[in-house]
């Protein structure tokens, strides 16, 4: 193997972390990106099979230097717990006879909260590198950020690489958190799609590595749409196949699975997508807005920086803001794209094939999930709380009325706005846009960046987002901010008490995902570690909300005595709080809400189900009515509730309604000192049935 130079390094580490807690370094020495034969000891086989051998002429690269030695210097600051020097020698790559400068340096921490960074030094050269910032907090964080690329091909299209050899890369070189297969199964068969959806279930590893069984829908009328499953599994779903050539039959297919439907490259002209078409925003809730083919944010004459240049370039009309502005509810997503096997760390650019100077670097998501396993990573991805960037790692958090980036928020007066971004590289640009359109722009020349301003009231809905640029042209996109006008309130809300303390199982900010049907029933222990799935409302309003171990809103009242809860908590009616009674008549005079379940579930059980509801769960908020919001004392134990699902159940069927909808009003709750007798009554009254593996 030719010795090539040192020209940097690659250093990734984790975006957030605690004061104290342990953590990995990843780290790739860096050469000038040059072609590799694909095998050890053979050439790349000049295949004429259509699946196994790229069309587009792509052939392997490497850009990492090769039996590198000698020591490294390594520097977090005074506040980082971390050796002084790492040797070359324990970095031996990942695959087998790999002699590359590649690996992990591990049990990292730091002493200190703040944003941090490592450096590392050859002392030979004096070539340098810098990681990512890591943001460390005095305690572990609600949610973490976490990184990843749902869209990449294999040689049985259109790419390079067998599916176990893209998920190995993209864990242990593309340094990714979260990643997905979405390849082009018009032309793969049945076989090959129950062989992918098993190697990607194999590399799911919560708490390391999260995986999602993905399919690229490839419709040259409607536009290409990547479909996700948030279990184990779903049907393949070919554009060319008779009936599902068309977006009502997509979105069909989507909302029996509980999929997410995401479209990308929108304006280009030839593989784009006409948003004047079929919608479902139940399950079309994001976009990649940035990959390979560049940007689809707004045209080139609009500022965009990265235009989308291959296949007859973009088209008016088909931009992420023409989207939006059409009343789109889509959050934002960077993804890959590639067809070069190396998701993480694409080298398309440097490649010898049709259009080499027209592709863009990889695009990659961040995503704000409470932990990194595939439930948390789908609620995140549910709710929008993600962000595209041009596969840089810049920490970015964006609100609006004290509202999240994927979130929806009602105001009647001046809107506040505030940004925080870090990144390894002083950030030049950051800009607020307002309905397509530049608002605010700042230009702050720092690596650090915490900005704060207000937006004038308006008498029309209006969405906000962020767009921050660094010096060195790299970008990043929050999702959006929905304004609508009226009195202050976001939606969807959380239900919290101020004595009691928050719970890992508690599900963020946003609504809870659609249950999921997986394959065979779930087991029982896995159903007495769940989270609950709780439905309020306001008006027509659904609203999800969660609270560690208890099952609604009023349940969180009854855990403290004789108190009641409000759905319009705090100053700006931004968050459900707990109040006590002596508190309810200048509440119901001043708000006068309507807590309630909500309507979907109830409506579709029927009344007959809604009043065995009442009757065998007394501590639930059991009606929906203005006034005084109904208190009930807790009349009956867990266990007495689990019992009461089996006659519940029946009931829904008799109206015609499926266990699941029925399992979602009487869901077990989170508690680890679930007694014998009561886990007993659970598996009882479920019977076997399929359970929302989503809390």
């Amino acid at each position: 193997m030719e010795q090539r130079p040192l020209v940097g390094f690659h250093i990734v580490a984790p975006s957030t972390v605690a004061v104290g807690e342990a953590f990995d370094l990843k780290l790739k020495c860096l050469t000038t990106p040059h072609p590799v034969a694909a095998g050890c000891y053979r050439a790349y086989p000049r295949l004429v099979s259509p699946f196994n051998l790229s069309p587009r002429g792509f052939g392997f690269m490497d850009n990492v230097v090769a039996r590198w030695r000698g020591p490294l210097l390594l520097n977090g600051g005074p506040a980082s717990v971390a050796p002084r020097e790492v040797a070359c020698e324990t970095l031996s790559g990942t695959f087998a006879d790999d002699e590359r400068a590649l690996g992990v340096v591990s049990g990292l921490s730091f002493r200190e909260p703040g944003t941090h960074t490592f450096t590392i030094t050859d002392p030979r050269t004096g070539i340098s590198g810098r990681s990512n910032p890591i943001e460390v907090t005095a305690s572990a964080p609600d949610l973490r950020l976490y990184w990843g690329d749902l869209h990449s091909q294999t040689f049985f299209s259109d790419g390079l690489r067998m599916p176990e050899e893209l998920y190995h890369f993209a864990q242990h070189e593309g340094f990714l958190d979260v990643f997905a297969l979405s390849d082009h199964f018009e032309w793969l068969t049945d076989a090959q799609w129950e062989y992918f959806t098993r190697v990607t279930n194999d590399f799911d590893k919560p708490g390391r590595y999260v995986t999602f069984v993905g399919v690229e829908w490839t419709s040259s009328k409607h536009g290409h749409r990547n479909i996700y499953y948030p279990g184990s599994g779903g049907p393949v779903l070919r554009a060319n196949d008779p009936g599902m050539e068309h977006l009502e039959q997509l979105f069909a297919a989507a909302r029996q699975h509980r999929a997410l439907v995401v479209p990308h490259h929108s304006a280009n002209a030839e593989m784009g997508v006409n948003w004047d078409g079929l919608h479902d925003p139940e399950h079309e809730r994001l976009v990649e807005i940035y990959s390979i083919w560049g940007n689809s944010e707004c045209p080139a004459q609009d500022g965009n920086p990265r235009p989308i240049l291959p296949q007859g370039g973009e088209r008016r009309g088909q931009h992420v803001v023409d989207a939006v502005a059409r009343g789109r509810k889509l959050g934002f997503i960077g993804g890959g794209d590639i067809h070069d096997g190396r998701p993480g760390d694409d080298l398309h650019m440097y490649r010898d094939w049709q259009q080499p100077s027209l592709t863009r670097r990889q695009g990659t998501m961040g995503v704000w999930a409470r932990e990194l396993t595939r439930e948390a990573v789908w609620e995140a991805l549910w709710n929008r709380r993600v962000y595209a960037t041009t596969n840089v790692r810049v920490i970015l958090r964006f609100e609006v009325c004290g509202a999240p980036m994927g979130q929806t928020v009602s105001a009647s007066g001046p809107r506040s706005i505030r940004v925080r971004a870090a990144s390894e590289l002083p950030i030049a640009r950051v800009e607020v846009v307002r309905d397509g359109r530049e608002a605010f722009t700042l230009t702050p020349d720092a690596c650090e960046v915490d900005w704060a301003a207000e937006d004038a009231a308006t008498d029309a809905p209006t969405y906000y987002y962020a767009r921050v640029t660094r010096t060195d042209g790299e970008m990043a996109w929050s999702s959006p901010v929905w304004v609508t006008v009226g009195r202050p309130r976001r939606e969807p809300h959380r239900v919290e008490h101020a004595s009691r303390p928050r719970l890992s199982a508690r599900r963020d900010v946003g609504e809870a995902p659609p249950p999921v049907e997986t394959q065979g029933a779930r087991r029982a222990e896995d159903l007495e570690t769940e989270a609950p799935r709780v439905v309020l409302k306001r008006g027509r309003d659904p609203h999800f909300a969660e609270v560690g171990g208890v099952t609604d809103a009023h349940d969180a009242a009854c855990l403290q005595g004789p108190a009641v809860a409000d759905g319009d908590g705090g100053r700006d009616g931004c968050a459900f709080a707990i109040h006590d009674q002596g508190q309810l008549g200048a509440l119901d005079e001043a708000r006068g809400h309507d807590i309630g379940l909500e309507d979907t579930p109830v409506n579709r059980i029927g009344e007959r189900a809604r009043d065995e509801v009442r009757q065998a769960d007394p501590q639930r908020v059991a009606v929906t009515g203005r006034g005084e919001p109904q208190r009930h004392d807790v009349a009956e134990t867990r266990a007495s509730r689990f019992r009461a699902l089996a006659g519940l159940k029946r009931t829904a069927q008799e109206v015609g309604v499926e266990a699941d909808a029925a399992d979602v009003l009487a869901h077990p709750v989170n508690d680890e000192r679930v007694n014998l007798v009561e886990g007993q009554a659970r598996r009882q009254a479920l019977g076997g049935a399929q359970q929302p593996p989503f809390g």
